[in-house]
């Protein structure tokens, strides 16, 4: 076939001692336990990693094939320098339609404006020259295949801050008005092609991605992935290969990474996290990107290898950085589920999705409040417990308020000191002031801190004059520890500075370049955070019921139904004529989903949906579902809808069970049942709780007397004065600290409070919490509205009795 021969050897593991683990993780990995592994895809004893006296010594008599070998690394060596690959298209054509499409759009957007009008020349020409209009006029026709569909989707990063990017339908926030810059997204200086990153509607991205693929042809394919196990899938191989059950791993995996209860400490369990820890960070498989495609004005079969993939889409087999490493242009179309919720929530109110997104500069006054006040749950890039209380210290107003505190909440930005010089509003020191007045002046929207990424060119533009694409550069060299003091100390003697100047605005600039938040990925955030505020604020019902149908977001599913109730919502169980399989909202009342209800599944809920409508619970019995899913449904209240209370849909539902040809142990029995009152709310409640994970009747706390000098969440959320509190409620979030402290997140049936929580506090109140249905008394300091520092920590009434075995 005019192949040449290769020298190889079968490698599975790196040491000889590593068969063992190698093993576990085959077995592990196919969630069989060692003993049940099939010996011909069992790892082979010496299939270890050859020292090269080994390996020569093994294949000492293949010397056409080890010439081959040092043919192949020599010719790997030389790989000549990568070039560019435009994307598919004509480029004279492709400018030409550029130019069409941007100035079409320039006058019904902007006006006469002479700004717009010279930025977009300035854009138009440095995209031509690069020779990347098709580039755009790709993510053109991505968004025109979106908008004819009712896909959401939006760009965000730095691509949000070309003007061109805004008049072809990409972007949602104007970059003259924001004073987003070209340079931080696209700079001739830099060597690497820019990339845009395109937000789809996450329920809908495979869609866009099938057919952007389908467009493009073979000149296009997904990016792939290495997939790399971390601590809790470790664990899980682990045990799957020493055969524990099921239930028995998932207990023990919700309490890693805290490995230091008494727990682990006895055998086989030590053993396990041992291995474990051995084999985090190993490589498990490829997989598609999440949203990498890469693109080529060639056929990509002969620039990269290209494999099958589980979606039945070709992938390239190098990850992204090896794919702009080779020069490829990336197509970023990523799922967010933030703009899935959005779009749900305005379908099913009749809303213009990218009208809210838009217009978010203009946000009415009970939106406003809502953001000012960080009451923020189930809002998208702005509801953990962090950005509430960065909202609230901020009175966040204002899309740009927005935008600011979500490059506040950045971890750099607290670990740089620049959120409290923000709040102290002294950003600049005295010095830096003295020697660069125009600062102050310059920065004066973020209180003088250097908030973005964009801040730090800024800065360089106007101190040491560079242009637009110099400022930029610098700032990325600053960034990736390239530039050097000397450097900086070289421009600023050029410009007449001394010694000392240097010195300062060396500290300045470096000190800042690595942590900054692009400005047009905030402005982005903010957009969206802010329209689906607007949501939440005119629609709580249909908002919430997108929020859960959308798989969530920073909370469990129950936190939504409380927030909603808050907000007067009514709540409602999926009844078996009207329920969807996710949640939805019927006549302003928020319904959850059959994928609530314990034990039910897709198959049972489309085997119900089948049957619909059912005038009497007998139509239902019928349709074929197991007795327990039955049994279950009757419990949860699904028959209340046709007017049978929950006893009386058990009673009928065991009577059908326990027929026997010839007998019937009812006789006669109509439907529905007699004489079988419902439950009170409490053991609804409770019966909901078990059933559907959240109470459906009313808030589990609502049904006891509140532990006495406890405070409820919404006066806590609206204390600023500090003094001794104790509050009540049940975990909704928690997050964990480097030094065995943490924060925690307690609700109660009036709201939210959020709690700071020393190591030994933290680790108590995360044994008190770990039973469903646990609620805590916390004791401690208010700090500011909504937030306290928990000085102890006690087990609050509903907290289920501890296990006797």
């Amino acid at each position: 076939a005019g192949f040449e021969p290769l020298a190889s050897w079968p490698v599975e593991f790196e040491r000889e001692t590593d068969h063992g683990l190698a093993a576990i993780l085959a077995a592990g990995s196919l969630g069989l336990p060692c003993s049940g592994l099939d010996p011909e895809r069992a790892p082979h004893p010496a299939a270890f990693l050859p020292t090269r006296r080994m390996f020569l010594e093994e294949l000492g008599g293949a010397l056409r094939s080890l010439r081959n070998n040092r043919d192949l690394l020599e010719a790997l060596r030389t790989v000549p320098a990568r070039r560019p690959l435009t994307p598919p298209g004509r480029q004279q054509e492709d400018e030409a339609r550029l130019r069409r499409i941007t100035c079409g759009k320039l006058g019904s957007i902007y006006g006469a404006s002479r700004p717009a009008a010279e930025r977009l020349e300035m854009e138009l020409r440095e995209i031509g020259t690069a020779g990347l209009a098709g580039y755009f006029l790709l993510f053109a026709d991505v968004v025109e295949y979106c908008r004819s569909r009712s896909i959401l989707a939006v760009a965000r990063g730095s691509a949000a801050g070309s003007l061109v990017a805004r008049l072809i339908g990409l972007s949602a926030v104007c970059p003259i008005r924001h004073d987003l810059s070209f340079a931080r997204f696209f700079n001739r200086l830099r060597p690497d092609p820019p990339d845009i990153d395109l937000d789809i509607d996450g329920d809908r991205r495979e869609e866009v991605l099938r057919w952007a693929l389908e467009r493009t042809g073979r000149n296009a394919a997904g990016v792939s992935e290495l997939v790399r196990l971390r601590t809790r899938g470790a664990f899980r191989t682990v045990a799957a290969a020493l055969g524990l059950g099921r239930e028995e791993t998932d207990e023990l995996a919700s309490t890693l990474p805290a490995a230091a209860e008494p727990v682990w400490k006895t055998e086989p369990l030590a053993g396990a996290l041992e291995l474990a820890r051995r084999l985090t960070g190993v490589a498990s498989h490829v997989a598609p990107h999440p949203c990498g495609v890469a693109l080529g004005n060639e056929p990509l079969e002969g620039v990269v290898g290209i494999e099958g993939c589980r979606l039945g889409i070709d992938l390239a087999q190098f990850d992204k950085d090896g794919v702009e490493w080779m020069g490829m242009l990336k197509m970023d179309l990523l799922g967010q589920r933030g703009l899935s919720t959005l779009g749900r929530a305005c379908s099913s109110t009749g809303a213009n999705a990218m009208r809210l997104l838009t217009t978010g500069r203009h946000l009415e006054p009970d939106v406003r409040e809502m953001l000012g006040s960080g009451r923020t749950i189930g809002v998208c890039h702005i509801e953990s417990p962090a950005m509430r209380d960065l909202l609230r210290q901020t009175r966040a107003r204002t899309l740009e308020d927005v935008g600011r505190a979500l490059a506040l909440v950045r971890p750099g930005a607290a670990a740089s000191g620049g959120r409290k010089r923000f709040f102290a509003e002294r950003g600049l020191d005295e010095e830096t002031r003295r020697l660069f007045p125009s600062l102050p002046g310059l920065l004066a929207d973020n209180r003088g801190v250097l908030l973005y990424q964009e801040d730090v060119a800024l800065v360089a533009r106007e101190v040491l004059g560079l242009d637009d694409a110099e400022a930029d550069l610098l700032r990325r060299r600053l960034k990736k520890g390239l530039a050097r003091e000397s450097d900086l100390r070289a421009l600023c003697l050029a410009r007449g500075m001394d010694a000392r100047a240097s010195e300062v605005l060396w500290r300045l600039l470096s000190g800042y370049a690595g942590y900054g938040f692009c400005k047009s990925h905030a402005m982005t955030y903010a957009a969206v955070a802010c329209a689906s505020t607007a949501m939440k604020a005119k629609a709580p019902a249909q908002h919430f019921a997108a929020v859960l149908a959308s798989g969530g977001g920073f909370y469990g599913g129950f936190v939504y139904l409380e927030e909603a109730r808050r907000l007067g919502v009514r709540l409602r169980v999926p009844g078996v004529n009207s329920g969807d399989w996710l949640a939805s909202c019927r006549d302003g009342e928020l319904v959850t989903g059959f994928n609530w209800l314990r034990g039910m599944g897709r198959a049972d809920y489309d085997l119900l949906a089948a049957g619909r409508p059912y005038p009497t619970t007998a139509g239902v019995l019928e349709r074929g579902l197991a007795p327990a899913t039955l049994a279950t449904m009757a419990l949860a209240g699904c028959f209340n809808e046709l007017g049978v209370t929950a006893p009386q849909a058990l009673l009928m539902i065991e009577t059908r069970s326990g027929r026997r040809e010839g007998a019937d142990l009812l006789g006669g029995l109509e439907d529905p049942a007699p004489g079988l009152p419902g439950y009170d709310p409490t053991r609804r409640a409770g019966l909901e709780m078990g059933l559907l994970g959240a109470s459906v009747t009313g808030c589990p706390l609502g049904f006891c007397d509140r532990p006495p000098g406890t405070l409820p969440g919404f006066e806590l959320a609206l204390r600023a004065v500090p003094g001794e509190v104790r509050c009540w409620g049940m975990p909704a979030a928690r997050r964990s600290l480097e030094d065995g402290s943490g924060f925690m997140m307690l609700m109660d049936e009036t709201g939210v409070v959020d709690a700071y929580l020393p190591s030994a506090v933290y680790r108590r109140a995360v044994v008190l919490s770990r039973r469903q249905g646990s609620t805590l008394v916390l004791s401690g300091k208010m700090v500011r509205a909504g937030r306290m520092d928990a000085d102890s920590v006690d087990a609050g009434p509903l907290t289920p009795e501890p296990m006797v075995v």
